[in-house]
């Protein structure tokens, strides 16, 4: 996660002064901007979820000010958080590049990175790369995909209920899917 936050409205404030939940966990900053960045399970994150939607949740604070006659608590307070929808469909270029990563938006707060391969056999040892496709499979012959999402918090996963192949485009496709996982 990562919070840009305008110079112009902590005027009051250098980056020194700037941390997360986790007061190791400080401030950088730009010509223009402090910028706090934290991975979703470090510097005191807390996940949440709600319905379908996995939120993680932090807070900017100041430094507290101390000397051995006056002890000045947190002025500032800033919560942020980026969610992720649990369940959500994604849609892959029908020629997948070799470790191509798809970066859904999902409700304007964070990004999800997922990893789409395609292996010859069984070994995962070696997956196709570009020049290898378009793949020609004959029909009921196995095919063999790694879907890996890159994220920090062993919490999240992915559980992959349709798969399909089409010749063209999803949004040109019309009616002609092949299926590669149902009720997964």
């Amino acid at each position: 996660m990562t919070i840009f936050i305008p110079k112009a409205m902590l005027s009051a404030f250098s980056q020194e002064d700037l941390h997360l939940q986790n007061a190791s966990c400080g401030a950088s900053e730009s010509i223009t901007h402090f910028i706090l960045v934290t991975k979703l399970t470090d510097c005191g994150t807390t996940f949440k979820q709600t319905g379908n939607i996995m939120r993680y949740s932090n807070v900017v604070l100041d430094r507290v000010f101390q000397n051995p006659l006056i002890v000045r608590p947190h002025q500032l307070r800033i919560p942020f958080r980026c969610g992720y929808f649990r369940k959500k469909d994604v849609t892959i270029n029908p020629k997948p590049k070799r470790k191509e990563k798809i970066i859904p938006r999902i409700l304007g707060e964070g990004h999800l990175r997922l990893a789409f391969k395609l292996f010859p056999n069984q070994t995962y040892q070696s997956s196709y790369e570009s020049k290898d496709f378009p793949v020609s499979v004959s029909t009921n012959k196995k095919l063999f995909f790694e879907l890996k999402l890159d994220v920090d918090d062993r919490q999240l996963s992915i559980n992959v209920k349709h798969c399909y192949a089409t010749p063209t485009p999803p949004e040109n496709s019309g009616i002609v899917k092949h299926d590669i996982i149902r009720n997964g």
